[in-house]
This record gives structure tokens, sequence and C-alpha cells, in this order.
């Protein structure tokens, strides 16, 4: 269980119970003791209570500077010894500084040049992308900046996003972000709402998936637009000859010119693949050091990667897993789907929640559909209830004692 601020929380959960209020119990039927500490627990400042003891703590309470630090220095101790099992393994251990230079050596000037030449236009055109997603608009969360993140961590708000599924109650194990930085401008009406990642989950999607996983990724990025350049004529030419036995409302629309743009579109797919995969390892390395900005910065390179399709459209989709390869549209698969906003709130003028919904009751407004019902989340913030125990604090200290008090006595009186 997460705790609230601990000289709040502790101390409210320390309060004794009143030795006259234990007095009045002496001598109670357990059918009354009960029925006192249900009175007790249905208190709303009781449940204020226990709402903000699940609430997970503060972004910067989590990760504090100190805490990136250690983490950075853990990550790469991890590392070094993965390359220093390898290396031994290998019997390189011991000559590797004899090998490294001798490689250095039997280098070819012109190859050099060459790979020196790549790798620079490979990091300008990953440096361009990460720069320019900083600046990138999404129609789903009102025109706002998707990756900007100066002074994320100032205005992140964490929080309870209870949903329902399937006819019962759920909500994020680990709690949630409600990232207050997009409700700066007055205009601007709409947050997003990201999963509050653990230190442990945070760094392992950071080097595991991000950085670990990105190159495997790109492989078959690159393998599946080369087989689907060389399928797709076929499967065109395959989708108008069933156009002929088809109703005009439930044919492919395909036509001839259709191939040539969708063999461009793969080839595409294949020269850009290795500028974007750049720039999310670059950006997954900065999330070390600046866990939520980096991870915002990530996701909108990953966005722009997958042609801007919205993380509800995908195979990650809260709607149900889309498609993972589809012939007819953009493919988006997300590497890290858990790094992604998980929802939006809206808020009026004066900065009071109207509703937070899941992400694909933003992709319905934006396609002028009507929400489906059951895609709202009911929000528990801690900025809210902190404020409320903070000012209710002596009533739910009484509250605690007396349901400490209520359990010795029914205790007691079971054992009667």
């Amino acid at each position: 269980m997460f705790c609230g601020p601990v000289s709040l929380t502790e101390s409210i959960s320390a309060a004794m119970p009143d030795k006259d209020y234990v007095g009045t119990l002496e001598g109670k039927k357990v059918t009354d003791l009960n029925n006192l500490l249900t009175a007790i627990r249905e208190n709303e400042h009781y449940q204020a209570f226990q709402i903000l003891k699940r609430i997970p703590p503060d972004y910067k309470e989590t990760f504090t500077t100190a805490n990136n630090i250690k983490n950075v220095v853990i990550v790469a101790l991890i590392l070094t010894g993965i390359v220093a099992f390898v290396l031994n393994a290998t019997g390189h251990l011991k000559t590797f500084p004899e090998d490294f230079m001798h490689w250095i050596k039997s280098i070819d000037p012109v190859d050099a040049i060459i790979g020196g030449g790549v790798a620079i236009v490979l990091i300008a055109g990953a440096s361009w992308i990460i720069h320019k997603a900083k600046t990138e608009k999404d129609p789903l969360l009102h025109d706002n900046d998707r990756g900007a993140f100066e002074g994320v961590g100032e205005y992140l708000d964490s929080g309870i996003a209870s949903f329902k599924k399937d006819g019962e109650n759920h909500s994020f194990p680990y709690g949630v972000y409600l990232d207050r930085s997009m409700l700066q401008d007055p205009w601007r009406r709409r947050a997003c709402l990201y999963i509050a990642k653990p230190v442990c989950g945070h760094y392992t999607v950071s080097t595991v998936v991000a950085f670990l996983g990105t190159p495997v990724y790109l492989v078959g990025v690159v393998a599946f637009n080369a087989i689907r350049a060389v399928v797709i004529p076929f499967y065109i030419l395959f989708q108008m000859a069933l156009d002929l036995c088809r109703e005009e409302k439930e044919a492919s629309g395909y036509k001839l010119t259709d191939i040539p743009i969708e063999i461009g579109r793969s080839i595409e797919n294949i020269l850009v693949a290795p500028f974007y995969a750049l720039a999310y390892m670059m950006t997954s390395i900065y999330s070390l050091a600046n866990p939520m900005p980096g991870r915002k910065r990530a996701t909108t390179v990953e966005w722009m990667w997958n042609k801007k399709v919205s993380l509800a459209r995908s195979f990650w989709s809260m709607q149900g897993r889309q498609p993972l390869f589809n012939f007819r549209k953009e493919d988006n698969f997300y590497l890290a789907g858990c790094w992604y906003e998980v929802g939006y709130a809206d808020f009026d003028a004066k900065g009071i929640l109207i509703e937070a919904y899941y992400m694909p009751g933003a992709v319905e407004e934006y396609e002028g559909k009507p929400k489906e019902k059951g895609t709202t989340y009911t929000l528990y913030l801690r900025s809210a209830y902190t404020k409320k125990v903070e000012e209710n604090q002596e009533a739910i200290k009484q509250l605690i004692g007396k349901e400490k008090a209520v359990l010795a006595a029914i205790k007691k009186a079971n054992k009667e």
C-alpha cells in the first residue's frame, strides 16, 4: 500500500482512543459494536483519509535527484556487468584493451569515413526528431504539446483512477499522475493521465524495453515493411478482384494507383526507421536521469514514428487489442505502451474537474462520435484529499481512535 504524506498520515494513524469512549463500549453486544464500526467507516472524513493512504506518493518524493543519480549508477553497473560477463564468456575480458586497439588499427580509412558519416547523419536526424517532438500538437489533447516537458515534475498530481470493466470496479495498481502542466494556458483545459510507475518499473522499461528492445524492434519494422512492399501489390489486386463480387458498401476501395503508393509507403517506413529508433533510444537514456519528462518526450517520438496514430487505436488500446499488422492502414505497435497517457481529464475555466475519460473517449470525440458508456474514470487526487484530511484532521483522529477502541471491544467480546 502507498503512503500519503508521512507527517500527516502517520500522526493520524497513531491516534489513540479516548478513555471515556472506551468506557462507553463496556457490556455492548457484538452486533451493536459492529454497527458502531460500520458507522465509523462510512463517515466521509474517515473514507477521505483511507483514500489518501492509498494514493501513490508525489512524483518528486519518488523520483528525487538523489534517487535518480543512484538508479542511473545502478543501471550503468548492471550494463557494465553484462558486458564484462559476455567478454569473459568469449575469452576476451583480459585481452579486451589489446583487442580493441587492434580493431581500431585495422579499420580502413575509407570505411572509417563512411561509418563516421553515417553515424553523423543518424545522430543529426535523430536529434532533429527529438527537437521536433517538443512542439508536436495532438488534436486528441486539444492541441496540447505532447512532448513539452519543462517543469512537468512541478505539476504532476498523483492519484487513483477508478474505472469499470466487465461490470467490476478496477484501478491501476500503482496509481496515476495528472499532468497539470497542460493547464497553465487559460485556453487549454485538458490534462493527461499517466500510469504512476514505481521506480523499479520505470527503470526496467527505460533500459530493457525502450533501450535494449529498440534494436530488435527496428529489425522487425524493417523486415515487416520489406515483406509488405513485396506482398502489397498482390494483396491489392486480390482485394480488387473480390470487389467485383462485393456490394459497393463492402468494397475495399483499392485502385491500381494504390500499388505504387503503398510500395512507396513501405520503403519510406524502412528509410526513416533507423532515425526514429535512435531518437527513441536517446530519449530513453534521458528518461534515466529525468524520468517523467524523458518518458513524455520518448512517447512523442514513438507516436511520430507511428504516423501519429493514437495509442487508443493501437494494439495496446483499452477498447481491446487492435490488429497488430494491418495491410490497409498504418501499423501501430508501441514498445512501451505503459508509458503513454491512459486517459485525460477536462477542467472548467476555474480549474474544477469536469470529467475524466479513457483515451478512446478522446478518439470518439475527435471523430464526432458519441462516447461509449463506461469510458470514464473516477479520480481521487492527492492535492484534493490532502486538503480534505488537513481540514478535518482532529475529527479523523477521533474516528481512528474510536475504530481502534471498537475493534478491541469486539475482540474482547468474542473471547467472552
